[in-house]
């Protein structure tokens, strides 16, 4: 996708640009920086999300120790796939052949695009569709230990779908995370192309929760932040 269609692919090269210091959060990162000659001040630190989301989870994990029910987790906020009624009528079609319970805490702006193009009771009508308001990190996080698959148009929660252990259905063609592309953990696709959408049901089909140690690694170890302190101290940068 080019960078005028994604302002935050351009706010990324022009903070890049301007910063002394990168923390980058995997070896796809570092490689963009030499690219675009950032090397000497580029350091693999590893993600501090992963810090954060292993920070909360074991608090996560006592909110459903009386629901373990699995489901299946989505957020939908995208500008690109709520700008018309054809495309949001599309997911809706989708989600009807997902099997599990869906939980859905949906962005305000897409019940407001819901209602506005008059597809607010069939999203309602949905037999498996559970809307409810957004949710706190600590929340998301317990609702992600009960996903098996996570169906979303959010680039960080993509990611976070390799933490948890649920595989991803990316609605949207934007390249996120070459690494979790590369080994099928994200599945892009099309929900208003029939092979895309044929090919996207297959693939929540088969998504079963991944046992923690066979879940991708490409994000660091969980001590970003100490590593990221050490390379500022390092610099003179931290007292």
């Amino acid at each position: 996708v080019g960078i005028r269609l994604n302002p935050e692919e351009g706010n990324r090269i022009v903070s890049d640009h301007l910063s002394d210091i990168i923390f980058c959060s995997d070896k796809d990162a570092m490689e963009c920086a030499a690219k675009e000659g950032l090397s000497d001040r580029a350091f693999l630190s590893g993600d501090i999300m992963y810090d954060t989301f292993l920070s909360v989870e074991k608090k996560a994990e006592m909110l459903s120790e009386d629901n373990k029910e699995s489901i299946v987790l989505m957020t939908w906020h995208r500008q690109e796939n709520t700008c018309s009624k054809e495309r949001m009528d599309s997911i809706l079609e989708f989600l009807k052949r997902l099997e599990n319970k869906i939980v859905c805490p949906l962005h305000p702006r897409t019940v407001k695009m819901l209602k506005e193009y008059d597809l607010w009771d069939k999203a309602q009508s949905i037999r498996n569709l559970n809307i409810i308001d957004p949710v706190g990190y600590i929340e998301m996080v317990e609702l992600m230990g009960r996903a098996r698959l996570i169906l979303t148009d959010s680039g960080g929660l993509s990611k976070e779908s390799s933490f948890a252990g649920a595989k991803c259905l990316f609605m949207w063609n934007g390249l996120v995370w070459p690494d979790l592309i590369r080994c099928d953990w994200i599945h892009r696709f099309d929900p208003e192309d029939r092979k895309s959408v044929e090919e996207a049901a297959v693939f929540a089909q088969k998504a079963v929760k991944v046992p923690r140690n066979e879940r991708p690694m490409f994000y660091g170890d969980g001590h970003a932040a100490a590593k990221m302190a050490d390379i500022l101290a390092d610099k003179g940068m931290l007292r």
